[in-house]
C-alpha cells in the first residue's frame, strides 16, 4: 500500500485492500483533518513482527488483542511552544510503527492528545497576557503544520484534555471510591502504597520524582503519592474548573489514562512515547487505569531514544533545543530530517548535528536520483520493453528484497537493516544499467517496489500525487497538492459538497482542477 502525505492513497494491489467507510470523528476530538479514512485490509496478513516490549525489557512476538485490529495511543505535543526535534523523533517513531502495521494487513485506531492544560501554558498565558486557549490553538495548528510537513500519516482522534474534563472527574471519583485516592486540602492524590504494582513497571525504587513544594509535603500520606486534581492557586489565574472537591485542574498523568480509556478501551494494544516518558508518566498511568479496571491496561510498551545535540541533551541551560525551524527550511531539508529519523534505529540515541544532516541529504539526493533514472526508465522507448531471462532475474531481485526488508522490519523495526537491504538493490540495479541489462519491464517493477517501501518509510515520494491524478509540473506547489488529494477522497466518499470547496480553496492558489476519464489534473486558472 503506497501512503502518500497525510491520506491512504493509491492501492498497489487493489485486491487486497479496501478503504473503510468509517469515519473516526468524535465530538470530543480536535477535527483539523476532518473525516479520516483508515486502511481496511480484507484478511490480515501472518506475521512474525516482534516488538521490543519495555514492560517486561525483551522482544515479543506481537499479536492484537481484536484479530486484525490494533488499539493504538500516542503521548502527543504539550501544546504551549513549538514542539522541538526530539518530540518530532517519537511523533516519527509512531508514524513508522503505524505505517508499519497498516503494511502487515492491520487496521489501526491510532489516538495522539494535546495536552492543552499545564503549568507551562499557564505560565506563558500570564506572560504574554493572552487567553491560555489562543495559545494552545495556535501551537496545536503548528503541531498540525509541522506532522504534514514531517509526511506523518493522522491519527484517528486528537483529544484535547481540556474536553475531557468531566471524564477525569469521573475516574478520580472512582480511584477515591475504590481506595485507591485520598482528598487532601483540596487537592486529590494517588496513594502508591494502596497500589501493590506500583513501581513494578519501571523496576523503579520509589522516590520523589520532582522537588515538591512545601505545601504538597504537608498535604501528601506519602511523598510519592501523586496528583490527579490539583487545587486552585491564584497563580492558576482563570485556569480552573469547579468539581466536588472544589475549583481546580486534573494532573497531567490522569490525562492520558483517561483519554485512552475513553477512546480505546480498558485494553490497549501498544502504547507509545519517548523513554523519559516511563516514569513517572507511564509508570502513573498504568496505576490509575490498572486499579479502575482490573486490567492490563497496555500489553506493549514502546519507547524511542533521546536526541542529542552535539552528543549533549537538549536543554534549555545548554539553549541548545532545535525547533523544525531551526534546522529545515525546505521540503527537501524536512526529507533529509526525516530520513535522518528514520536511518537509526529508534530505541537508539540519536546525535543530531549538521554533518549527520548532511549526509541525510546526500542518501536522499541519492534516491531522487535513483528513482528519477527508474522513472524515466520506465517511459523510455529507445529501452527494450522486456529481456526476458534477465527480466526474470530483475524479478528475483525485487521479491528477495522485499522479503528481506520485511523480515528486518519484524525484528523490532529495525530500520537501519531494512535499508541496508534497499541501497544493495540499488547497487544491483545500478551495475545492470550499466551493462544495458534493464528493460522498461523490470524497470516498472522496481519502481512499484520503491513505492512499497517507501509506504513504510515516507521519504522517497514525499510530493508524489495520487496515482489517478496525471499532472505532471513539479512546481506546482505542496499545499496544492495536498488540496488536490483531499478532494479526491472526498469525491471517492461521494460528498460532492466537500469536493466543491476544496476546489475553491485550490482556485485561490492559482490552479483549477480539470477532471478527465484518466483522473484530475491542474491547470493554471483562468478567470473568464
Amino acid at each position: 500500500m503506497y501512503l502518500d502525505g497525510f491520506q491512504l492513497l493509491a492501492k498497489l494491489n487493489s485486491n487486497q485492500f479496501v478503504y473503510s467507510k468509517k469515519s473516526f470523528k468524535h465530538k470530543n476530538s480536535y477535527t483539523r483533518f476532518g473525516r479520516l479514512l483508515i486502511l481496511r485490509s480484507c484478511e490480515c496478513s501472518s506475521t512474525s513482527l516482534v516488538l521490543f516490549n519495555s514492560k517486561t525489557g525483551k522482544k515479543e512476538l506481537f499479536t492484537s488483542l481484536r484479530s486484525n485490529l490494533v488499539h493504538f495511543y500516542s503521548c502527543g505535543p504539550t501544546v504551549y511552544d513549538f514542539a522541538h526535534i526530539g518530540n518530532f523523533r517519537a511523533f516519527i517513531t509512531y508514524d513508522l510503527i503505524k505505517r508499519w502495521l497498516f503494511n502487515l494487513g492491520y487496521r489501526v485506531i491510532h489516538v495522539l492528545n494535546i495536552t492543552d492544560v499545564d503549568d507551562k501554558i499557564i505560565h506563558r498565558a500570564f506572560k504574554e497576557i493572552r487567553p491560555a486557549k489562543e495559545i494552545t490553538d495556535f501551537y496545536t495548528e503548528q503541531f498540525f503544520k509541522d506532522m504534514q510537513r514531517l509526511n506523518c500519516l493522522p491519527a484517528d482522534y486528537y483529544p484535547r484534555a481540556t474536553n475531557h474534563i468531566a471524564d477525569m472527574c469521573t475516574l478520580i471519583d472512582k480511584l477515591v471510591q475504590k481506595g485507591f485516592a485520598y482528598v487532601s486540602n483540596g487537592s486529590v492524590y494517588f496513594s502508591v502504597d494502596k497500589y501493590e504494582r506500583y513501581g513494578i513497571f519501571t523496576s523503579s525504587t520509589l522516590s520523589v520524582s520532582q522537588t515538591p513544594s512545601e505545601e504538597e509535603v504537608m498535604d501528601k500520606a506519602n511523598p510519592n503519592d501523586f496528583v490527579l486534581w490539583k487545587k486552585y492557586k491564584e497563580e492558576d489565574h482563570n485556569i480552573f474548573w469547579d468539581s466536588k472537591y472544589g475549583k481546580g485542574r486534573p494532573g497531567w498523568h490522569l490525562e492520558c489514562s483517561c483519554m485512552a480509556l475513553h477512546y480505546l478501551g480498558s485494553e490497549i494494544d501498544i502504547h507509545a512515547g519517548g523513554v523519559d516518558l516511563m516514569f513517572p508518566h507511564h509508570e502513573n498511568e498504568i496505576a490509575q487505569a490498572e486499579a479502575v479496571t482490573g486490567k492490563t491496561f497496555v500489553r506493549y510498551w514502546i519507547h524511542n531514544g533521546f536526541i542529542q545535540v552535539n552528543e549533549q541533551k537538549m536543554s534549555k541551560s545548554l539553549q541548545n533545543i532545535k525547533k523544525l525551524g531551526d534546522i529545515a527550511f525546505t521540503s527537501f531539508d524536512i526529507r533529509a530530517f526525516r530520513y535522518l529519523i528514520v536511518s537509526s534505529h529508534y530505541r537508539a540515541p540519536l546525535s543530531f548535528h549538521q554533518d549527520a544532516l548532511r549526509g541525510a541529504k546526500n542518501t536522499v539526493r541519492r534516491l531522487d536520483h535513483f528513482m528519477n533514472r527508474i522513472s524515466m526508465a520506465c517511459k523510455d522507448d529507445s529501452m527494450p520493453k522486456y529481456l526476458e531471462s534477465e527480466d526474470k532475474v530483475c524479478e528475483n531481485l525485487v521479491k528477495d528484497t522485499w522479503q528481506r526488508f520485511q523480515n528486518e522490519m519484524n525484528d523490532d523495526l529495525n530500520t537501519p537493516r531494512a535499508l541496508a537491504v534497499l541501497f544493495e538493490l540499488i547497487h544491483k540495479i545500478e551495475n545492470r544499467w550499466k551493462k544495458g541489462l534493464l528493460s522498461q519491464y523490470a524497470s516498472k517493477q522496481i519502481e512499484n517496489l520503491m513505492r512499497r517501501v517507501d509506504s513504510v518509510l515516507g521519504i522517497i515520494f514525499y510530493s508524489s500525487k495520487d496515482a489517478t491524478t496525471t499532472v505532471q509540473d513539479t512546481d506546482i506547489p505542496q499545499e496544492v497538492w495536498t488540496l488536490l488529494l483531499q478532494r479526491n477522497e472526498a469525491r471517492h466518499q461521494k460528498r460532492f459538497d466537500i469536493a466543491d470547496e476544496l476546489r475553491e480553496k485550490i482556485r485561490y492558489y492559482g490552479y483549477q482542477v480539470v477532471d478527465t476519464p484518466q483522473g484530475s489534473k491542474l491547470e493554471p486558472y483562468q478567470q473568464v
